[in-house]
C-alpha cells in the first residue's frame, strides 16, 4: 500500500518505538519531530536506501541510532537538533553527498565516530 511514499513525517506522536520501515523502499523523506517519548528507532531504517533527508528533532528520550545507520548510501542531510540524550553517532565516511549534520542542543553526544566499515 505505501511501498510507493517518498515523504513520511510523524510529528509529535505518542510512540516509544518507530514502526518499521521495511516496507518503504521508495522512502526519501523522513520526520521523526518532537516524539518526545521515543526511546527507539527501528533496525529497519537502515534499509532505505534511497533516503536522502532524516530530520530527528526534539525526540528527547531518543539515546541512540541504529548502528545501520551507516548504510544509508543516499543521505544528504541528517538532522539530529534537539536530541538531548542522544549519547553517540555513528556516521559513515561513504556518506559521500553529505550536505548538512546539524547536532546542535544535543549535549550529551559524548561519542560522534565517522567509519568506513559496512555492515553486514
Amino acid at each position: 500500500v505505501f511501498e510507493n511514499l517518498k515523504i513520511l513525517s510523524l510529528d509529535g506522536g505518542p510512540m516509544n518505538v518507530t514502526p518499521s520501515f521495511s516496507d518503504l523502499p521508495c522512502l526519501e523523506k523522513l520526520m521523526l519531530m518532537n516524539c518526545k517519548e521515543l526511546m527507539e528507532v527501528k533496525e529497519s531504517i537502515g534499509s532505505l536506501k534511497k533516503l536522502q533527508f532524516l530530520k530527528i528533532i526534539g525526540c528527547i528520550m531518543l539515546e541512540r541510532l541504529p548502528d545501520n545507520i551507516r548504510e544509508l548510501r543516499s543521505l544528504k542531510s541528517l538532522d539530529l537538533m534537539g536530541c538531548v540524550n542522544l549519547l553517540s553517532l555513528r556516521a559513515s565516511t561513504s556518506w559521500e553527498f553529505m550536505d548538512a549534520l546539524p547536532i546542535s542542543s544535543c549535549e550529551s553526544i559524548r561519542k560522534l565516530c565517522f567509519t568506513n566499515e559496512r555492515i553486514e
